[in-house]
Order: structure tokens, then sequence, then C-alpha cells
């Protein structure tokens, strides 16, 4: 593999982290930092309806911090002057920060003495707890919750007694009990003169009146250690860089570089429904044109078909005989043997196709289940999972209906037949349409968002 691969490959490991922690903001909620520390066997993944989708272990991930930093030693050759490596440091080792936060402690022991002489980072898990609050924008509900996960970072100093966080002046306490603990360790929390000059001790950066909720009190956060203080060289994720831009350089998926304004980074991220105009590197303008399609409509009508057939049959099945059908009270009604059915419930929301459409062509395409974002293949089986099981239900319906043989319910079973013939041509439609989707998606067209990359100018923030 050669320079520029190695130099390309490592800058798109570094935008996906950074995309992590915009997409996925419950791994990054103050209240997940003791769950993944105390975790086992680690799976981060998607939650689906029927079955997790694990996208990466905390052992994958682990292994996935070494090989990093040998592509990353790679883009220092020998003899040749490059600047590479130094540029793309802070942001790599910003990486390397947001990976190691999603490592529970057996993984992170592993690879502990490898962090400490690769990376120069002290690896003990206290420590690097104080990194992930300089580097990760962590977020809690409230100052209370807040400051709870905090003390679970170090101790509390020398107070003996548990922290309460009950009032105002108790929370202040606990906070300079964690800032005094985190000094100790050679941690220390600058500030400007309205955030110290405190009562008891007037060094220590001061718990505000509405408290702290957020890690970005800790941006600036210093390590005085005569060792590792790679600590200091690592800056805080931005995570919205372009929030002081006017327009951005944006490689789209069509391999073209344009001119997008700021504000519509975002919903252009997100396939949001709209009219967007772009600039090309000669200054034309162009238009991209985002469109939404229900696609599962089909399957709602087949649903609601199966439960009109379900509702039939289940009236039917209550009674011995038509002559007890007239009454419609519990209470007065026979189960016969013939089991009763539910109504189909496993129905996901408004299942969409959106696609991304410039002067005309299409650049990607992607599904949302109410809103949210799903592969190509979560999308089939969004459909085909439940015609499967409505078919499997209409040879049940066969069955029954061969055995009943009471000249009086002729009728009703022809409208059952009926209605039954009409569900199964619906639901070959559904799974048509899910096939189409699968081999439009084994075509050209597989991104599944218009921008690739998002070029920002320039290295980190030199302060």
């Amino acid at each position: 593999m050669n320079f520029q691969v190695r130099k390309e490959l490592l800058e798109i490991m570094i935008e996906d982290a950074r995309r992590l922690v915009l997409r996925s903001p419950i791994l990054f909620r103050m209240s997940t930092r003791a769950q993944i520390i105390a975790s086992k066997n680690t799976r981060y993944g998607v939650d689906s309806d029927r079955y997790f989708q694990t996208l990466a272990t905390s052992g994958g991930i682990k292994e996935a911090i070494r090989l990093s930093a040998a592509y990353f030693d790679s883009l220092k050759p020998i003899g040749i002057k490059d600047d590479t490596q130094a540029f793309l440091r802070p942001k790599f080792l910003q990486m390397i920060v947001l990976l190691l936060s999603l490592l529970n402690d057996d993984d992170l022991n592993d690879i502990s003495t490898f962090l400490e002489t690769t990376y120069h980072l002290k690896a003990q898990r206290k420590h690097l707890e104080m990194l992930f609050l300089k580097v990760i924008p962590l977020t809690s509900i409230n100052p209370t919750v807040f400051l709870k996960t905090l003390t679970a970072v170090q101790q509390i100093g020398a107070s003996d007694s548990k922290p309460t966080f009950d009032s105002h002046d108790q929370m202040s306490r606990t906070w300079d009990h964690f800032l005094k603990a985190a000094a100790t360790d050679g941690f220390l929390l600058p500030g400007n003169l309205g955030n110290f000059s405190g009562r008891h001790h007037s060094w220590i950066f001061n718990w505000p009146a509405l408290g702290i909720d957020t890690a970005t009190v800790f941006r600036h956060m210093q390590y005085s250690g005569s060792e590792h203080r790679a600590f200091n060289e690592v800056h805080p994720v931005e995570l919205y860089p372009e929030s002081d831009a006017g327009e951005l350089a944006v490689l789209f998926s069509n391999n073209q570089t344009y001119n997008i304004a700021s504000s519509d980074l975002a919903p252009l991220t997100c396939m949001a429904s709209g009219r967007y105009t772009i600039r090309d590197s000669e200054g034309k303008t162009h238009e991209l044109l985002i469109k939404e399609f229900l696609v599962n409509d089909s399957l709602r009508q087949a649903v609601d078909l199966y439960n009109s057939v379900v509702s039939r049959y289940n009236r039917w099945a209550l009674f011995d005989s038509p002559s007890e059908r007239k009454w419609s009270l519990p209470s007065r009604s026979r189960r016969s043997k013939m089991r009763l059915l539910d109504e189909y419930r496993d129905t996901c929301g408004p299942l969409t196709r959106t696609r991304a459409i410039l002067d005309g062509v299409d650049i990607c395409t992607c599904f949302k289940v109410e809103g949210r974002k799903i592969p190509l293949k979560d999308a089939a089986q969004t459909m085909n999972w439940p015609a499967n099981d409505m078919e499997n239900i209409c040879d049940f319906f066969d069955r029954e209906l061969s055995n009943v043989n009471d000249r009086q319910l002729k009728d009703e079973k022809e409208l059952i037949r009926r209605d039954l013939q009409a569900l199964r041509a619906k639901l070959k439609m559904v799974r048509q349409e899910a096939s189409k989707w699968i081999e439009e998606g084994q075509g050209a067209i597989r991104s599944d968002e218009p921008i690739t990359k998002v070029l920002y100018s320039g290295g980190a923030d030199p302060r």
C-alpha cells in the first residue's frame, strides 16, 4: 500500500470518528461511561426490532487502535522531508481518544503498556477518563447526574463521607474535592477570573450556580506530570467546525468538489428533503434536489387486509353455529376448537426512500424508518419479514378452512378465501418491491448521502 493510500485511509478513519460522536450521542453521555467501563462482552451496533446488528466490539476497537498506529507511523518516510504526519497528529490523537473511550476495562488493560510506549498517554483508567472529559463533548441530562458520574472517575479526595448532591453547597463541596484530587494527580483546570475566587479555595474552578451538565468546561484542562505529556497535545473535538464559516468545500459522492452553505451541511448529511443551491470549482451554480418517497404503502395495505381476514375468522371461530353468532357479548359466546389469532402489529412506521438528484442525475439514495436512516438490506428485510409471517398464516387459514364442512358457513368460507387470494397477491407485490431495491442497490449508486468528505481548511487550533 503506497504512501498516498495510507494517508487517505487514515484521513477517512479520522473523519469517521468525528461523525461517530455527532451521530451516536447516546455513546457520549456521562451516564454511559460507567456501563462501558464495567461491561464485558461489549458490542456496539444497531438494535432493530428482530435482531441486534453488531458493528464493532470492544476487542475489535482495541485491534483497530493497534493497527492505526502502524498506519500513522508509516506516514513518516525515511530520508524524505514531509510534514504529513505532524499535520495529522492532532486529529489522529483525537481519533485514538474517541476509540479508547469505547473500550471496557479488560481490553484497556490489555493495551495499557502499548498506549504508554506508543502514544505517551498514561493508561490508568482514571487518567484516561480525565482525557475523555477534555477531548469528548460528554453531556448529561442535569448537573446532578453529571457530578455523580464525575465522582466515579477519581476518589473524592480526603473526604471520608460519601458525597451528597441534595443542595448547591453540597454539590459545590463535592466538585471542590474532585478538582483537588485531580490536581494531586497532576491535572489542573484553568479558567478566567470570573470562574475562580471561591470562598475556600481561590485556585479551584467554581461550581456555577446553575451547575454543569457538559464536559466542555474541561476543554482547556492541562496535565503537569513529568511523563506522558501527550495529554496536552490532544485538542477537544470540534463537532461543528463549520459554524464560523459562510461556505464549506465538500467532496460529493460523484467525486466532484462543490461549495455549499455551511447551514446546509447538517440537512444534506441527514438527506433532508428540499432544494439546495451549490457551486462547483468554476463558480457555476447547480441545483441539488432531495426527494422522499413512501415505499412500504403496499405492506401497510397488506397488513390492513390481513387484519380484516383475522377479524372475520375470529368472529366465525368464536361460535359453534351461525345461530349463536347473534350473541356479541363475550359472556354469551363459546369458543370452539378453532384457535383464535391476533391481528398483525409487527410493522415499522413509514419506510421511505430518499434520492439526491444533481442536475437530473441520481448521485445517492438511502432508506429511512420514521426518519432514521437504515441500510438497504435492512429496508428489504423490513418488508420481507412481515410478508413471510403473513404468508405462513395464510397457509394456516387454508388448512383450517379445508376442515370446515358446515354448509351454512359456505358463504363465509368463500369470503375469507377471496380475501386470502387478494392478500397473497399483495404480499407478492411487497416481495417484488424489496427485490427491486436490492438489485438497484447492487448497481452504480452505492452512497447513502451526497457528501463523502468535508474539506475543512487548516489543522488544529494552535491555542
